[in-house]
């Protein structure tokens, strides 16, 4: 019976030499060329999977507020825009459910305890009463959410007991030029919100800085996610357009 020994097996056909390449991350099947053993206690890293979902409506359900005239939801050429009129409040009840304008898809196929899921905010009206939002909803009732307000501010909340998480940062964080990003990262339990701002309005953030992180209980499974506008008796009509929504696989 042949034995490996070091780094070759001799008696007979073809030499076969152990690897010391760093395995190849997960990825499309291939037979592969290479004529190197792979050790018995190699490890393969995940493959990225990154799903943009803006490319078309496809998969997004658009939801009107509670009163339609009062708010607007649709998807054109890969932006979201989501639209509140002037004077009439808009928000999330108490029961975290939610009045204002959204719009909803199931989360793609990754791992649903290993993921995260950002936004590009393209444009938001520039007045306090406006709050833009990228939230993860239980079935289809929205439960946290990382958030940007018309001036600027940013802020964390568990949306099912409408409380703020942490301290927020302060107005003109955000600067609603098209660069400004929300993130959230789930791991198990335990979710992170970000927030980020890119060189360019077509690249993403290179750093993102930390808003709160949190555990969830156990059996809460977010199944959706939701692009959401909520708006208090603005003075004038409010719109928010976001762009670039991803998930990303995590390892």
């Amino acid at each position: 019976m042949g034995i490996l020994q070091g780094a070759a097996r001799s008696g007979g056909g073809t030499s076969v030499t152990l690897s010391t390449a760093t395995p190849q991350p997960l990825g499309t099947a291939a037979a592969g060329v290479s004529t190197e053993a792979s050790r018995a206690d190699h490890v393969h890293a995940p493959g990225a999977v990154t799903v943009d979902t803006l490319d078309s409506a496809t998969g997004w359900t658009a939801i009107d507020s509670s009163t339609p005239a009062n708010g607007e939801a649709s998807i054109t050429a890969g932006v979201a825009r989501l639209e509140a009129v002037s004077g009439v409040s808009q928000a999330w009840d108490g029961s975290g459910g939610y009045l204002g304008p959204s719009l909803r898809r199931a989360i793609p196929h990754v791992d649903p305890s290993h993921y995260a899921v950002s936004v590009r905010l393209a444009a938001l009206t520039a007045v306090s009463q406006a709050y833009a939002h990228l939230a993860l909803n239980v079935g289809t009732t929205p439960r946290i959410a990382a958030w940007i307000r018309g001036t600027g501010e940013v802020r964390a909340s568990l949306i099912a007991t409408s409380t703020d998480l942490g301290t927020a940062l302060a107005a003109g964080t955000a600067l609603l030029d098209g660069r400004d990003w929300l993130r959230i990262v789930v791991q198990g339990r335990s979710v992170d919100f970000l927030f980020g701002r890119s060189a360019s309005t077509s690249t993403r953030p290179t750093t993102w800085t930390h808003l709160w992180s949190r555990v969830e209980p156990d059996g809460v499974a977010f199944e959706t996610v939701s692009l959401g506008l909520a708006s208090f008796t603005p003075p004038s009509a409010v719109t928010a357009d976001f762009d670039d929504v991803t998930f990303e696989a995590l390892p």
